[in-house]
This record gives structure tokens, C-alpha cells and sequence, in this order.
């Protein structure tokens, strides 16, 4: 198996487990996550996606964590690597203190190099989340 994927693993294990101090030592210095979404509600503009700090990515997601009482289970489905890159298909679930079940499916890409990550993309369904995190009072459809 390749270090670079024990490195991606283990940083979803933090995700999984609660322990951002050690999620934060396996960032890379000036690494950056990158969430892919299209301008505007209807998708119908370029795709240009957000970009942060992995740190802040990081805390972002802690403060998503804490919303859910028995923690966020992150099942990693398959994993490949190709040289300084990790692609993952991953499932979360978690339940948050109103109830409601958070259930997202994802691909993650990690740049992997020395060991630490320096850049993570974020593939997922931004609607889905918009309503599940910002729009608390309003139903998601089945």
C-alpha cells in the first residue's frame, strides 16, 4: 500500500474520531482545500469552487462534529493512488442533537508530498449540504 494513502486514511480517521490536533499535524505549511460548487443556485454558472486554508477546511469540520452528539462516521468505500495523489470515495453519516441524520457521499483527492498533505479537493453534493446546515427550518426532500 502506498504511505500516501495511509496518510489520506489517517486524516479521515481524524475526521471519523474527533482529533483535528492530529488532522492539523498531517497538513502541510500553506496547504489549501478546494470545495467544488457553481456560482448561483441553479448550477448554471462556471464552476469555480471556494478556496480556504486546509487548516480552516479543518475547523470548519470540527465545528460541523460537534453538532453531532455520537460523532460522524466516515466509511472510505475505495481508495486509489497515482503519484502525489489520493482519490477517495467516502460516505459519512451522523445524527445531530435535533436528530436530524447528516448522510453525504464523497470523492476526496489528497496531494500527498513529505509525508503531509498539501492540497485536498472536495467533490460532493453542495445542495444537499446548503439545505442540511443552512436551512435548518426547511424540509429536504427525500
Amino acid at each position: 500500500m502506498s504511505m500516501s494513502k495511509d496518510i489520506a486514511r489517517d486524516m479521515m480517521q481524524c475526521w471519523e474520531s474527533g482529533d483535528f490536533d492530529r488532522a492539523r499535524s498531517l497538513v502541510a505549511d500553506g496547504a489549501t482545500a478546494w470545495l467544488a460548487h457553481a456560482d448561483g443556485a441553479t448550477g448554471a454558472q462556471p464552476n469555480r469552487g471556494t478556496s480556504m486554508s486546509l487548516i480552516r477546511w479543518l475547523e470548519l469540520l470540527d465545528g460541523v462534529v460537534r453538532e453531532m452528539p455520537r460523532g460522524l462516521a466516515v466509511t472510505t468505500h475505495r481508495m486509489i493512488a497515482e503519484g502525489d495523489w489520493v482519490a477517495a470515495d467516502v460516505e459519512s453519516v451522523g445524527e445531530t442533537d435535533d436528530g436530524r441524520v447528516y448522510n453525504m457521499r464523497y470523492t476526496f483527492w489528497f496531494e500527498v508530498r513529505s509525508d503531509r498533505i498539501h492540497r485536498l479537493k472536495q467533490f460532493f453534493d453542495t445542495k444537499y449540504g446548503e439545505q442540511f446546515f443552512l436551512d435548518r427550518n426547511k424540509e429536504i426532500p427525500a
